[in-house]
């Protein structure tokens, strides 16, 4: 259960924003030839009384709207992440760490930011629920990962992955390579496409770099955004409107299928349609 604030119209410096399921019935029914018939009545599994409905979600904010705690009982289900977020804040009013609990109160994980003197993001550190040293993660002025540390239970540094972007720009295109890190010896992809004769497959290496182009209009404002994969075929496009607002996605599978998603003003998905190589597949409004 996701809740957006400006759905509600919640503007200014909102405090606390609390989501209660209330009680409702669960039944089975079972059809036979006289009518319909209830065997049983199993209530709600949650078991909230009117007087105390369940919580679900749960938002708390300082003065300054900044986000403090973060309650969702379904999110270690769903995304597998804690129950429970508490935000902590320096002087500069820069969030410097997340700490995630279970529902038992416990520590899951915590994250430590920290940053430049000109407030840019440089490093990020996570530990488990016990203290100890998961990743150091380093970011570029770009904003993007530069490189990465992960530490076996024993503290030993694993293999350090690093992650490069270069950028170019023309006029009003940016673009951006982005080179994954190398794989460990012995382990890497190889892919099977098929080949002429449709009997004996070709392969090819692992991908090495990925392109995305970002257009901007003059005043600034982000208008398309295209990746492409390696071998340079178009994999996804945004397209978004005058006030950067995403209005429509594609989406391509190689040579077999697109996907062509289409958002409302506010950015909600309202219509998706797959067209296949052969032809249609597909359509359908988003609910």
């Amino acid at each position: 259960m996701r809740i957006e604030l400006k759905q509600f119209g919640l503007a200014g410096r909102v405090e606390s924003v609390e989501v209660t399921m209330t009680r409702m019935s669960t039944r089975s029914y079972r059809l036979v030839n006289d009518g319909r018939q209830v065997p049983e009545d199993f209530g709600n599994p949650s078991k909230p009384s009117p007087g105390a409905p369940l919580l679900c979600e749960a938002l708390k904010f300082d003065p300054d709207g900044r986000l403090l705690e973060d309650i969702d009982i379904e999110r270690p289900l769903i995304e597998q992440e804690p129950y429970r977020y508490v935000y902590r804040y320096n002087q500069r009013g820069m969030l410097n760490e997340r700490i995630g609990y279970q529902e038992d109160g416990s520590i899951e994980e915590k994250h430590e930011y920290i940053y430049s003197q000109e407030g840019k993001k440089i490093e990020q550190r996570s530990y488990s629920g016990v203290g100890r040293l998961l990743s150091r993660t380093t970011f570029g002025d770009d904003g993007n990962i530069a490189s990465i540390e992960s530490y076996d239970e024993d503290g030993k540094v694993m293999p350090k992955q690093t992650h490069r972007y270069d950028y170019k720009k023309k006029g009003n295109i940016l673009e951006q390579t982005y080179y994954p890190p190398e794989p460990p010896a012995g382990v890497g992809i190889r892919l099977y496409l098929p080949s002429a004769d449709n009997q004996t497959p070709s392969t090819t290496s692992a991908p090495t770099a990925f392109r995305t182009l970002f257009v901007y209009d003059n005043a600034g404002r982000l208008r398309e955004e295209s990746r492409f994969l390696p071998g340079g075929s178009l994999h996804e496009k945004k397209v978004f409107d005058e006030h950067e607002i995403l209005r429509k996605k594609e989406l391509l599978v190689g040579d077999m299928t697109s996907t062509i998603s289409i958002f409302d003003e506010q950015g909600k998905q309202i219509e998706s349609h797959t067209t296949a190589k052969k032809g249609f597949l597909s359509q359908r409004p988003w609910v």
